[in-house]
């Protein structure tokens, strides 16, 4: 095993919390469009498959043949009544309650929609580890084409058109487990990356974006499984050809960075919705702590050890 050293300051990982925003939208209040047609919007996440917590869709009204200027944007906490000009429409709609992505598009095109990562804090992170973003929470989208907002003759004034959500998951679930670490005791912070991942999903085409990021999490330590670190992260997808993951340990007085080749693992579980990262080692912390050290957070040094596995 190749151990180089080198010193950085300590650092603090500080996890982004932003509140997710629309960004370029403007559009007119459905008062401003005639005559209009009541409108039902029901959220039913009976296909998403887990027990969710979502309470809360987005939603934009693209016009197809509608006579409106601007597309609609409405947030539907589960049956939500609008009133919409008469005509076909593309239906857009996302979870709209995370705090670690942002969501924008044009104001006029379904295909300019994407839901993005936001930058990591990267305050003493190695200069080895670049482009780095926080994870995204749990997202679902809809998308349809072809909803019809229709006159009914009989009531004219208030009938309903029922155009109902079904949203789908469209991230996945990364699990990072790191079994075999000696006096693990000593770990006062853990923390893992994960590169070659998407930033961002193109909810109009259905897809992850081209862009490469790579993505950290907080790790943990499993007690009832002494020897197990572990960290749970969301992605858009798996993204590039060649994985690794990074687990970054913090003790009295040291640093390391433990790196794990994890292409193979995540090739054979490429169709999964939820991906377990297995990685092993021997090593032991007991022989990180620097010799004579001393508890003593005004005098300490921070060693950081770089291990291949």
């Amino acid at each position: 095993m190749n151990k180089s050293m080198y010193r950085i300051t300590k650092y603090t990982l500080v996890v982004a919390a932003m509140t997710a925003i629309l960004t370029s939208c403007h559009y007119k209040e459905f008062d401003e469009f005639a005559p209009k047609y009541k409108t039902r919007i029901i959220a039913d996440y009976s296909l998403l498959g887990y027990d969710h917590q979502y309470t809360n869709m987005r939603t934009v009204l693209f016009p197809l043949t509608a006579e409106m200027d601007y597309p609609y944007q409405v947030d539907v906490h589960d049956t939500t009544i609008v009133s919409v000009p008469e005509g076909e429409y593309r239906v857009l709609a996302f979870s709209n309650e995370g705090t670690h992505e942002t969501y924008s598009f044009d104001g006029y095109s379904p295909y300019s929609a994407s839901i993005s990562a936001i930058h990591a804090n990267t305050e003493g992170l190695p200069d080895t580890l670049k482009n780095v973003y926080d994870y995204p929470d749990r997202i679902c989208t809809f998308d349809s084409t072809g909803i019809n907002v229709v006159k009914d003759d009989l009531r004219p004034d208030w009938s309903l058109n029922d155009i109902f959500l079904h949203p789908q998951e469209i991230t996945r679930q990364v699990r990072i487990h790191l079994y075999g670490i000696k006096h693990p005791e000593k770990a006062e912070k853990i923390r893992f990356t994960l590169d070659n991942l998407p930033i961002a999903y193109r909810v109009g085409y259905h897809e992850p974006s081209d862009s490469l990021c790579t993505m950290i999490v907080k790790g943990s330590r499993d007690f009832s499984e002494h020897s197990l670190f572990y960290g749970n992260m969301n992605v858009f997808g798996t993204g590039g050809d060649i994985h690794h993951v990074n687990a970054l340990i913090e003790g009295p007085g040291f640093k390391i960075i433990m790196n794990f080749d994890v292409t193979e693992q995540i090739k054979r579980q490429a169709n999964k919705q939820d991906i377990v990262l297995e990685l092993y080692t021997s090593h032991d912390l007991y022989d990180d702590i620097p010799s004579g050290f001393k508890v003593d957070v005004n005098d300490w040094n921070d060693n950081e050890v770089i291990i291949n596995m």
